[in-house]
């Protein structure tokens, strides 16, 4: 591992960019004193034994360079605590566990340019109040969730891609006491598959208090396009949603017995998820 001075990161970072090759040397930086610091990786790392934890205060611009950051069995990364923050540019993080990049108790990820894929579970979790991602670009594949909100974790999604292969692309919890939270979404493509038999494709699931406000975005399903089942959901007039679900194509979505149809919306209050009740749909003249 080297640490090196120049002027503009001296600035940016207190001076101090570190560029490793191995999990070793990247755990040595996130326990050195810097508060704020750029880290470049060179070769691939693999992880194998317990995730990288950005700890409480600690500030992490992660620049990939292409490499690939692959999990055996763990998460890749959790950030952890208020204060809390990792930047992710450029590279291929893949997993293979059931959530792969988690923020969570206030901690808060950025994504830019970065292709994340899980192989096995959800891509990204927000989780806990005051957590928070915020995707910039990039492109996530999970065989989940793409990106799941729960425990009143937030996101705000700016432009890229997201895509579930058996789940959602993005959705919550509807489980009492385990939903809640807000997502922005000012861009980008979300695409919602299914293999699993009974069950209808999907691409945003929204089961649970809070808010989802969708400003601008490509939502395509081969079932239906967003499922509400709680909460409030808000669609601006740049939103084109397309179900491409064959006529008589049913099933269920999420652990509802509830079998739903290829719509581009559905409103489902019928299933009485804990944040029913007071749910509202809005849609804007143009979407």
């Amino acid at each position: 591992m080297t640490l090196i001075n120049s002027a503009i990161d001296q600035k940016l970072f207190g001076g101090k960019v570190a560029t490793v090759n191995d999990i070793e040397d990247f755990n040595k930086v996130l326990n050195n004193e810097e508060e704020e610091v750029k880290i470049t990786i060179n070769d691939d790392i693999e992880i194998t034994t317990e995730p990288i934890i950005i700890p409480e205060g600690k500030k992490v611009t992660l620049k990939m360079n292409g490499t690939e950051i692959s999990t055996n069995g763990t998460q890749a990364f959790i950030v952890d605590g208020e204060g809390a923050e990792l930047v992710l540019e450029g590279g291929v993080i893949e997993c293979d566990t059931h959530n792969g990049v988690i923020a969570q108790d206030g901690g808060k990820i950025t994504i830019k340019d970065t292709t994340l894929v899980n192989t096995d579970g959800n891509c990204l979790s927000s989780r806990g109040a005051g957590s928070q991602i915020i995707m910039n670009g990039g492109d996530v594949t999970a065989q989940e969730y793409g990106l799941i909100i729960i425990d009143g974790g937030s996101a705000e999604i700016n432009g890229g891609a997201l895509k579930g292969i058996d789940n959602f692309a993005l959705g919550g919890n509807g489980t009492a006491g385990r939903g809640g939270g807000n997502v922005t979404i000012n861009g980008g493509r979300f695409e919602g598959h299914i293999t699993s038999a009974g069950y209808i494709a999907t691409a945003i699931y929204w089961p649970n208090e809070g808010t989802l406000t969708i400003n601008d975005a490509e939502i395509v399903s081969d079932g239906a396009g967003i499922v509400q089942r709680g909460g409030n959901v808000i669609i601006g007039e740049n939103v084109r949603i397309t179900a491409n679900g064959a006529s008589g194509v049913t099933g269920k979505a999420g652990d509802s017995r509830v079998v739903v149809g290829p719509y581009a919306i559905v409103f489902d209050k019928y299933s009485t998820y804990p944040a029913h009740e007071n749910m509202t749909l809005t849609i804007a003249d143009g979407a």
